[in-house]
């Protein structure tokens, strides 16, 4: 992607955001569905995106498995990739369901003020609340999930506190 792509991209984001925004003050049950149809195509692509990783990573698994019976010997690099890719999609996995489990609130409460719109401030705190603890979930996600970015957390927070301290 280029620089000019992503700043017309984030403009117009940020101008369809405005426009469908503005909705909330003209009338709210369309702006709830608004908002629930947006949440829903969001759920959707990104279904869809791990649906996809998933099963190019079983298509690999079964071609390299295929390959080593014809060749009856385990090639560690091979292994080794499997090992990453297999890896990488369970991280995949486990941060989409994050995902899902910290927008589900906020979903079904936009379905539910678009059809009956019924206010109630206590559930849209609690769901807003519950969608932005998905961002502070996955910075210790990475941590847990990713050994390089543990090591790299663990460096830098050994760095802090030895400055703290006065220790080298």
């Amino acid at each position: 992607m280029t620089e000019e792509r992503a700043v017309y991209t984030s403009a117009t984001l940020w101008v369809i955001n405005i426009l469908l925004s503005s909705f909330g003050f003209w009338k709210e049950n369309i702006y709830f569905f608004i908002m629930a149809a947006g949440t829903a195509i969001c759920l959707l692509i990104s279904t869809f995106s791990y649906i996809r990783i998933y099963l190019i990573v079983r298509r690999h698994q079964l071609q390299i498995h295929t390959q080593q019976q014809a060749v009856q010997s385990l090639n560690a690099e091979q292994n080794l990739n499997m090992v990453r890719s297999k890896k990488s999609a369970i991280n995949t996995f486990i941060y989409y369901i994050c995902m899902i489990l910290c927008y589900s609130p906020a979903l079904v409460l936009s379905l539910t003020e678009a059809i009956l719109p019924k206010r109630s401030p206590w559930a849209w705190i609690l769901a807003s609340t519950v969608v932005y603890m998905n961002s502070s979930i996955n910075p210790f996600l990475y941590c847990w999930r990713t050994y390089e970015i543990r090591m790299a957390v663990l460096n830098t927070l050994r760095t802090i506190l030895f400055k703290q301290t006065g220790r080298n």
